[in-house]
């Protein structure tokens, strides 16, 4: 080994060398070389960096679709959410991706995981990830309509139309309110016209189906009462209508219920409840009393037969036997109050499985009735009734609440 005398020395000559002339051309040419080496090493170094940060998957995921390559796409975004609970981006991310793969019932499964999970991402203080109400109800609006679910896209629809900018829900209106020969569509279309107070739109839509004799009809008949009551402030206008209807369509149970809540609110009680009787004794029809429901702690039991109150977030469950008859619809009556610009949401299950959506924007009772089961109810039905969104705004006063009544299946 070298002394140290000798090494410096060595090193002192080196650098000696290198200040010449031709020392500078060989120090310049190796710092370049160097240079060079590091651009074209660093750019991939710093890709296989930026696809291990957890956070860039955005990126990458938008990468991948401006590409064209949802598959790839989609496979981040769900990997992303097995680590990430509460990211609603990545959710985001998911829906649209399965929405470009043409895919919208998924994509609307995926937003109504945005909305199951928000509860938790609360209580754990998890909201800085990403969760937007407007966009999740005008996605979920957007999607359900594109996968052909009218009547619940039109639900969503009006609660996004509360939610969000007028822009934004200019757009989702357009969609959905562009003519359709499926009668479904006509009838959510009409709904958002007659949210929107448009009479131009709302006619064109219903005019055709007023004509008929089936069920569109009978929801047709039941909107434009509405509409005569709530928008042309004339219950006897909607009250002609209602009674011609009770007699045009006699099988039809939600007209006559309809007809008994027209009644009520203008003071007409006793021929009100002899419909309400009436429509409980008729032959198929099954109703499920307030009493028969199991009610959360917080709910309360309306006096006689005006229904249930839930007052937060929970579910009224009820049991019960649909007889011999094959039912293959359910009525029932909802009304809202709406808080922080929105009203109640709620979903209706059969079990488990959730059978659809209800944008409760009415504070009078507004009469559903959906053919859930074509080929026939379940026996004994385990019905339930989930309200979601509760929130109560402590400046106003104005608390989210829901009341439920007239639950029957025909």
């Amino acid at each position: 080994m070298l002394p140290t005398s000798q090494i410096r020395g060595r090193a002192y000559r080196w650098l000696t060398a290198m200040l010449t002339a031709r020392g500078r051309i060989t120090l310049f040419v190796a710092l370049v070389a160097f240079f060079f080496l590091g651009l074209y090493t660093i750019r991939p170094a710093l890709w296989r960096l930026s696809h291990v940060l957890p956070d860039n998957y955005r990126n990458i995921a938008a990468q991948a679709a401006a590409a064209g390559d949802f598959g790839t796409a989609e496979k981040i975004a769900r990997r992303r959410l097995e680590t990430a609970f509460y990211d609603f981006d990545a959710h985001y991310i998911l829906a649209d991706t399965l929405a470009r793969q043409n895919k919208p019932a998924e994509a609307a499964l995926v937003i109504k995981d945005v909305m199951t999970r928000l509860p938790g991402a609360r209580s754990k203080r998890a909201l800085g990830a990403g969760y937007d109400e407007a966009r999740t109800l005008c996605l979920l609006a957007g999607y359900l309509w594109d996968a052909g679910l009218f009547f619940e896209a039109g639900e969503m629809g009006r609660a996004a139309l509360d939610a969000t900018t007028p822009r934004m829900a200019a757009q989702l209106a357009a969609k959905m309110t562009a003519d359709n020969p499926n009668p479904r569509a006509r009838l959510a279309a009409a709904r958002i016209a007659l949210k929107n107070r448009d009479k131009t739109l709302f006619d064109r839509q219903l005019s055709p189906l007023e004509q008929g004799n089936d069920d569109a009809a009978a929801q047709a008949v039941l909107l434009r009462a509405a509409w005569q009551e709530h928008r042309d402030a004339s219950t006897t206008a909607a009250e002609v209508v209602l009674r011609n209807a009770t007699q045009r369509f006699p099988g039809q149970p939600a007209l006559k219920l309809a007809l008994a809540g027209l009644l009520d609110r203008t003071g007409q009680t006793t021929e009100s409840q002899t419909l309400i009787d009436e429509i409980g004794t008729t032959t198929g029809t099954r109703t499920a009393g307030p009493g028969l429901f199991q009610l959360p702690p917080t709910a309360v039991l309306m006096p006689g037969s005006d229904g249930i109150l839930l007052r937060n977030n929970s579910v009224a469950s009820v049991q019960f036997n649909t007889g011999v008859f094959r039912n293959t619809s359910l009525l029932a009556a909802m009304r809202g109050s709406a808080a922080l610009g929105l009203f109640p949401i709620v979903i209706v299950k059969s079990g488990e499985t959730e059978l659809t959506r209800l944008y409760i924007d009415d504070p009078q009772p507004r009469i559903y009735d959906i053919a859930f089961w074509p080929d026939g109810a379940p026996k004994l039905l385990d019905l339930r009734f989930q309200f979601i969104n509760d929130a109560y705004d402590p400046y106003s006063k104005e608390d989210r609440n829901v009341v439920i009544s007239n639950v029957m299946t025909h």
